[in-house]
């Protein structure tokens, strides 16, 4: 039996958390830089509520990592 989890997103519209089911998220990584110039890397979950509105997530590296890749 899979047990999927449910990872949490903050839903602006609602003002409001709401919980989205792990299989439905998708990742991404978005390269930068930072204030002084040096590259880095935000790690960003994607999803959809039930409503339509799109979610978004900045995230650690490690919670990216856990979640399946999509």
């Amino acid at each position: 039996m899979i047990v999927s989890k449910m990872i949490e997103f903050f839903d602006i519209t609602k003002s409001s958390i709401v919980l989205i089911d792990e299989s439905s998220i998708t990742k991404e990584e978005l390269p930068g830089l930072d204030p002084d110039g040096k590259a880095v890397t935000r790690y960003i979950l994607r999803a959809v509520d039930d409503e339509g509105n799109s979610l978004h997530k900045l995230c650690s590296k490690e919670e990216f990592d856990k979640l399946p890749k999509t």
